[in-house]
């Protein structure tokens, strides 16, 4: 896909990790636009952030820039990003990337906050994996147990492998039977 080709219909999944247990996913209908636009559009209606993407193919290579806006309110974001925009809507990415690093971009200063270069990591654990099979429920938990005597989960992202064997899984089930035991509201205990 170069910068400069449209993608067809379909649906782009967002998945917006904050360090948290949760992960935050969002799907977002790509109209016959760019990457980067679809971006742009789900992060304006759906997260309701004042903020430009850029997404350059070259050579093979794909690299993006994520500008937000972190003013005092809404209406200064749109403005802040809007005034900006005109500046790196078009060019080379990495031109755009340097004025942004020396604070000034067409006459607006930007604070890079942070700067992270891309890696491949999953944020996979044996402890999500475990809040995943508990999810599950005590019904499907003991299928599992009573089926197979135990339970193995790849992650489709790192191919990492998670085995609970029936041990592991009766705990689980020991664990969700101590949470429905447990009162759901705090003023019963």
């Amino acid at each position: 896909l170069s910068s400069g080709e449209a993608l067809v219909e379909g649906m782009m999944l967002a998945i917006k990790d904050d360090g948290s247990r949760e992960m935050y996913r969002g799907v977002t209908p790509v109209q016959g636009e760019h990457v980067a636009d679809a971006l742009q559009r789900h992060l304006s209606t759906s997260d309701q952030l004042a903020a430009r993407v850029r997404i350059q193919v070259e050579d093979g290579v794909a690299r993006g820039l994520l500008v937000e806006a972190l003013p005092t309110s809404a209406d200064q974001a749109a403005l802040t990003t809007e005034r900006a925009l005109p500046a790196w809507a078009d060019g080379p990415l990495g031109a755009v990337e340097a004025a942004m690093a020396h604070g000034t971009l067409d006459g607006v200063t930007w604070q890079v906050v942070d700067d992270q270069p891309v890696a491949f990591r999953c944020v996979c654990s044996h402890d999500r994996v475990e809040t995943m099979l508990l999810g599950l429920g005590a019904e499907e938990l003991s299928d599992m147990l009573h089926t197979d005597g135990e339970a193995s989960i790849t992650c489709e992202f790192c191919q990492e492998r998670y085995a609970f064997d029936g041990d592991a899984l009766r705990d689980l089930l020991d664990t969700l039977r101590l949470l429905d035991a447990a009162p759901s509201d705090p003023g019963e205990a």
